[in-house]
């Protein structure tokens, strides 16, 4: 939790000087934490002992370069978290992750 808060400080310092600044040219990078869960409680009815509900907490980091006032490129990473459910007869986990590249154009 402490590597989130601090990532998350870190984040807004650097946005914050990016926003202060004229130039809109250079390097850019983000942070950013999140927490979801999911409960199934008619579905754990139906199956009897089951456990089906769990929270996890994600993280998604980013890192653009700004050419000019109107092009970009951004690279992306993104941690779901690992949900878990588990019941009498068999455990199951789904974990995710993802990468993106995004061009941004501005006016």
């Amino acid at each position: 939790m402490k590597n989130i808060i601090i990532g998350t400080l870190l984040g807004t310092v650097l946005v914050t000087n990016g926003i202060a600044g004229d130039n809109r040219s250079g390097l850019y990078l983000g942070v950013s934490a999140g927490n979801a869960g999911y409960n199934d409680s008619d579905l754990s009815v139906e199956i009897g002992d089951s456990k089906l509900e769990d929270s996890v907490s994600g993280v998604k980091a980013y890192l653009g370069y700004q050419f000019n006032n109107v092009v970009g490129i951004e690279l992306g990473y993104a941690d779901y978290g690992k949900y878990e459910a588990t019941s009498p007869t068999s455990n199951y986990s789904y974990s995710a992750t993802s990468y993106s590249v995004a061009a941004n154009l501005n006016e």
